[in-house]
């Protein structure tokens, strides 16, 4: 697995294939196209760090049901990976699974509490070599997180030196003011 957000990969490629490379290590997909390098967790999907409650929500129910959810840290998905020993590097970055990790309903801002526990679980699954975050913000299940809640996991990403991608919550009418709230999230939060 890709352990330091300072590697350098050639020709990456962000997939959902959060599962596959530990279920289907040699990556014949991927491989034979030249990708040496999948970004999993992209839009917010990803089977790690999960503890569901019941059904995986949506998009996170794109990668199979309750049963496919069974790595509760990110630390636990890196083992995994390791022993699988995929074809491919494998970096990763997710935010619905901490979000539903967190919350009791995912159609409302968190709460201070909660926030607070999801920044603890991402500097955790930071410190086991997640790349940053993806917010998946046009989904059901991110899109009512406020830019507050947003901004204090980017706070986390920011002392890590780690990214934020895909914090836009529309790519259609307001996408004016998504790309305003975007630049505006970015500048607060990154060292120049």
């Amino acid at each position: 697995m890709c352990s330091t957000r300072k590697a350098r990969c050639s020709r990456p490629v962000s997939s959902t294939s959060t599962r596959t490379v530990i279920r289907s290590p040699q990556t014949m997909p991927k491989i034979t196209q030249g990708v040496t390098t999948v970004i999993v967790g992209n839009c917010g999907i990803s089977a790690s760090p999960v503890a569901l409650k019941g059904d995986p929500p949506d998009p996170m129910n794109l990668l199979g049901d309750a049963a496919a959810f069974q790595y509760p840290t990110f630390a636990a998905y890196v083992d995994a990976v390791n022993v699988a020993h995929p074809a491919v590097n494998v970096g990763a970055d997710r935010t619905t699974a901490l979000r539903n990790n967190h919350m009791d309903r995912l159609d409302r801002a968190a709460s201070g509490d909660e926030v607070a526990g999801m920044r603890a679980q991402l500097e955790e699954a930071l410190d086991h070599g997640a790349l940053g975050l993806s917010s998946g913000l046009a989904y059901g299940s991110a899109f009512n997180a406020p830019p507050e809640e947003v901004q204090a996991l980017a706070e986390t990403l920011a002392k890590a030196g780690a990214a934020l991608h895909g914090p836009m919550r529309t790519e259609f009418d307001a996408i004016l003011d998504t790309m305003r709230r975007t630049a505006s999230a970015v500048m607060r939060t990154c060292r120049w």
